[in-house]
């Protein structure tokens, strides 16, 4: 799952360059504001995939299914996710003040 959060954090990129050459190819700005609900849109779906990818761990550890994981795996949990939601949260606002635009 991790290597399709990269894919939709990479593809935020193009869409919004595209957008941008499309609204000045154009002279029509709303296709920037169409960047926008996509720009909002993909966060969300990595926060939903983070919170099944959560589920799952719960699944495993509730009924004693073992995982290979590093032994340092909370710690970086701890660490890395108020990271991630802080990331997650700052793109869906850019995205929606764009779409309101």
């Amino acid at each position: 799952m991790k290597i399709l959060q990269i894919i939709l954090y990479v593809l935020l990129i193009p869409i919004f360059a595209g957008s941008i050459y499309l609204s000045e190819l154009h002279n029509n700005y709303t296709w920037f504001g169409r960047c926008g609900s996509l720009i909002t849109v993909i966060p969300i779906i990595i926060s939903i995939l983070d919170f099944y990818s959560d589920r799952e761990a719960i699944f495993f550890a509730k009924h004693n299914y073992m995982r290979i994981a590093p032994n340092n795996v909370e710690e970086l949990a701890k660490k890395y996710w108020p990271v991630k939601v802080l990331i997650n949260s700052v793109i869906t606002i850019i995205g929606t003040i764009i779409w309101g635009y």
